[in-house]
């Protein structure tokens, strides 16, 4: 589970986010966009390695025992920050001039959500097991992944 959460970070990192720093280079006259994109590597890794540390404390727990509540928490937030740190990174691609209304927030109101379920997982620390939160949050990886499958809509941006 630990390696399927690694590769949907992977997933969005390089699949999701596509060239964004292509696309934010074109743009030298935003330089906002390309400073969104550069600093939002810094809590991607960070988020990165939070939730290595929290899957490495769930992998070292006996079968069934549950994840000590601060472990539980800095799994979930290091996902969380990682997984918005990524849609910070392909958000950065865009114009804001180029989009048209809130098109992009709607389409990218999925992976909020996902975002929001991850956060609300660390409240079920106390009630199941370390290795069903771990579900849980492969889970939600997964779905992650699914979901950016779909193609951005042309009508979102111009590129």
């Amino acid at each position: 589970m630990g390696l399927i959460i690694a590769f949907a970070l992977w997933w969005g990192y390089f699949e999701e986010a596509e060239g964004a720093e292509e696309r934010v280079q074109e743009r030298g006259d935003q330089i906002a966009k390309y400073q969104l994109w550069l600093y939002s590597h810094f809590p991607l890794m960070l988020g990165i390695v939070g939730t290595a540390a929290g899957i490495i404390h769930v992998i070292q727990l006996p079968f069934g025992s549950e994840l000590l509540s601060s472990d539980t928490w800095i799994l979930c937030i290091s996902l969380a920050i990682a997984l918005l740190s990524l849609s910070m990174i392909f958000i950065s691609s865009f114009k804001w001039d180029d989009c048209k209304g809130r098109l992009l927030l709607v389409y990218r109101m999925p992976y909020y959500l996902i975002i929001i379920l991850v956060i609300l997982t660390g409240f079920l620390g106390l009630i199941v097991s370390g290795f069903t939160i771990l579900i849980i949050l492969t889970g939600l990886c997964v779905v992650n992944v699914i979901i950016s499958l779909r193609e951005t809509p042309e009508e979102v941006c111009n590129l």
